[in-house]
């Protein structure tokens, strides 16, 4: 099966990285919820969206507003790559919620390597 273009600009290239290096630790992930954002001094738990909106934050530097980073342009387009290129290729017409709160951690951490993998791999091409 081809691989699916992901696409990414640099700015979504840098909120793909840093969402994976927020989960890369199991004790900032959480299912559920997308985690506690009204602390974002700390460092709280997070799921797979929650932490592709934070690094979306964090990036961009938003004002620590987790409601502009939700529907952010970039941060939009790194949640339909995971989906595209992840999720379905894997589990079918699945959502990034469906993973992080049934499948659990690591399938989230496998969905975000695949993501950056199939972006090296399509800049390096």
């Amino acid at each position: 099966m081809p691989k699916a273009k992901i696409g990414l600009n640099e700015t979504e290239q840098k909120i793909l990285v840093r969402a994976a290096e927020i989960l890369s630790d199991e004790n900032h992930w959480t299912n559920g919820t997308f985690g506690n954002w009204q602390w974002l001094d700390q460092e709280p738990k997070v799921c797979a969206s929650g932490a592709v909106r934070r690094a979306t934050i964090e990036v961009l530097g938003i004002r620590k507003s987790w409601w502009k980073a939700m529907d952010d342009q970039h941060s939009l387009q790194v949640q339909r790559a995971l989906t595209q290129q992840a999720i379905y290729a894997i589990h079918g017409k699945r959502s990034i919620p469906w993973v992080n709160d049934q499948l659990g951690y690591q399938a989230v951490k496998n969905l975000f390597c695949k993501a950056i993998k199939a972006e090296v791999d399509e800049t390096t091409e």
